[in-house]
C-alpha cells in the first residue's frame, strides 16, 4: 500500500508543478470481457477494467499516464480488485536548454523517467532511459 501512495503522490505532482500545459488529452473508457485466469487453470474470467489515461506536453517535456481499475466476478486472487498504472515522464533537452538538437532523422533527446506498479502483483518498476524521438508524425500519443 506504501507503494501505491508513492505512486499516487507522484502522478498528482506533475500537475502541481507545470505551470500549464502547452497540450493535453486525458481519457476515460471502461472495458468488460473475460480474461484468461492463469491461476485457475486456464479458464477465463469476467472482467471489468476502468482506465484513466492522460498525456500532456509542457514546458520541459511531456508525461504519459495510465491507472487501471480492475474488478473480476472470480475469487481466486489473481485481479479481484486490482490497481495497475504507468507514468512516464519526459525531460526534453531541447526544451530545456532552449536549442534545437537535432541529428539526421533525430529532432531531440530526452531524459525519460517511467514508473510501473500494481497492487496485486505486488511490483514496482523504476524505468530510466533516454528518448529519442524521431521527425515523423506517425508516431505521436
Amino acid at each position: 500500500m506504501t507503494g501505491f501512495l508513492i505512486f499516487l503522490i507522484a502522478t498528482s505532482s506533475t500537475a502541481i508543478v507545470v505551470n500549464a500545459f502547452e497540450w493535453s488529452t486525458t481519457e476515460i473508457h471502461y472495458q468488460f470481457g473475460n480474461l484468461d485466469a492463469p491461476y485457475r487453470g486456464g479458464r477465463d474470467s469476467e472482467t471489468h477494467i476502468l482506465t484513466f489515461q492522460h498525456a500532456s506536453g509542457w514546458e520541459y517535456g511531456d508525461t504519459f499516464i495510465f491507472i487501471d481499475l480492475l474488478h473480476d466476478a472470480d475469487n481466486d486472487n489473481f485481479n479481484d480488485d486490482d490497481i495497475y498504472g504507468e507514468i512516464y515522464l519526459n525531460f526534453s533537452l531541447s526544451k530545456i536548454l532552449d536549442a534545437k538538437l537535432t541529428y539526421g532523422p533525430i529532432n531531440d533527446i530526452g531524459i525519460l523517467a517511467g514508473l510501473n506498479m500494481g497492487l496485486d502483483s505486488e511490483v514496482i518498476k523504476y524505468l530510466p532511459g533516454i528518448r529519442a524521438p524521431g521527425m515523423s508524425q506517425v508516431f505521436l500519443f
